[in-house]
């Protein structure tokens, strides 16, 4: 913008230097009619510089000023001056209309110019004509023209004296005129810049704000896809405890080792090995100590080892799953001679809720503490 005004200022000095070189100081004109242009002329056109310099420099401070403003602007919250902006906007509207005020005001300004420089040009040429007038009504000496010739001459003097008026006025104007286009000019620039800034701000507060929107939603989407895996851990943390609670519940050793408290028993019923004595893993005692029966509470490979004693001659044994046989011993003896044992180990897979039962297959009498039933999952 600086560099604008120090042309419009080089045009203005042109300017006034034809003006007066060409038409305040004409060489045309004899010595007899002074120079229109004086040191008050002179002094005024000086003044009119340093009036133009010194409006010049407020016009920097106040645009200093306006860009401080916007910097003071862009520092702040942009969701905080919502207001503020909308404000912004009417007065660049308002510097807009100004600004075509201040062009239509211009055109005007340049239309009256031209008039004056037609009128200005017209007036050099008909002074010309009657300098041209009077310097051949000097060279007649005719005696009887003479009073003819004051006359004209009294006339020409006059009419060069109102042409000089004139001049003067017209100059005054053209100084004025040029004056106010200048600051015209310098108005409409100044609008113009502010107007372009502030649309300049308004687009970036806009773009900002669009793009805090776009980012706003994509955050929206982020939180709920990081819900979703949140939700989707904490179902798989939940299986995975419960993976791991069946697994360490599976993975408890179980042992249990129980005898067989004596007596007889009759066919088809269950040898009750309720005398424990081990028991991990185990928590239905009392259910095996009332009916004999095993109940697995946790699933697993075991392994089940019976040994039955007994004085009665061809006795025998059967261990059961489910009341399903897995093994049968036969235990041979003869009456008065000495207890005869049975043993069967096996192996099998047992689920919770699973029964383990040992069984006679004859009537046959137990000896104490010499028959024992043991469970133990590998």
């Amino acid at each position: 913008m600086l560099h604008n005004l120090n042309i419009l200022f080089v045009i203005f000095q042109y300017v006034l230097s034809d003006l007066i070189n060409g038409f305040l100081i004409d060489s045309s004109t004899t010595t007899n009619y002074p120079s229109v242009i004086t040191d008050k002329h002179y002094i005024a056109v000086i003044g009119l510089l340093m009036e133009e310099r010194q409006s010049r420099h407020m016009l920097e401070q106040v645009v200093n000023s306006l860009q401080q403003k916007l910097q003071s602007l862009e520092q702040k919250h942009i969701s905080k001056h919502i207001e503020d902006i909308s404000a912004l906007q009417l007065k660049v509207n308002t510097l807009n209309a100004s600004c075509s005020l201040c062009q239509n005001n211009l055109g005007d300004l340049k239309s009256k110019f031209n008039d004056l420089e037609m009128n200005y040009t017209l007036l050099k040429d008909e002074n010309q004509k009657l300098s041209q007038d009077v310097a051949i009504l000097r060279q007649t000496q005719s005696v009887g023209n003479i009073g003819t010739l004051k006359q004209q001459v009294q006339a020409t003097t006059n009419r060069v004296k109102q042409l000089e008026y004139n001049n003067t006025v017209t100059h005054q104007d053209i100084i004025a005129l040029s004056k106010r286009t200048n600051q015209n000019e310098m108005d409409i620039t100044t609008c113009t810049s502010v107007g372009q800034n502030l649309t300049k701000q308004i687009t970036s507060i806009k773009q900002e704000f669009l793009k805090k929107t776009q980012n706003d939603t994509a955050i929206k989407r982020l939180t709920e896809d990081l819900d979703l895996r949140i939700a989707s851990l904490e179902i798989n943390m939940t299986f995975l405890n419960t993976q791991l609670a069946s697994f360490t519940h599976n993975n408890q050793p179980v042992a249990f080792t129980a005898w067989n408290e004596g007596g007889n028993v009759t066919s088809d019923k269950v040898i009750k090995f309720n005398k424990i004595k081990t028991s991990i893993g185990v928590s239905n005692l009392p259910a095996i100590h009332s009916t004999g029966t095993f109940t697995v509470e946790i699933d697993g490979v075991y392994i089940i080892a019976v040994t039955v004693n007994s004085d009665t001659n061809d006795s025998a044994f059967e261990i059961y799953k489910n009341n399903t046989p897995l093994s049968r011993v036969y235990i041979q003896g003869k009456v008065g001679h000495n207890d005869q044992s049975g043993t069967s180990v096996v192996s099998i897979d047992l689920q919770n809720g699973d029964t383990v039962s040992v069984g006679s297959r004859e009537t046959l009498h137990v000896e104490m503490g010499w028959s024992t039933l043991s469970i133990i999952k590998i």
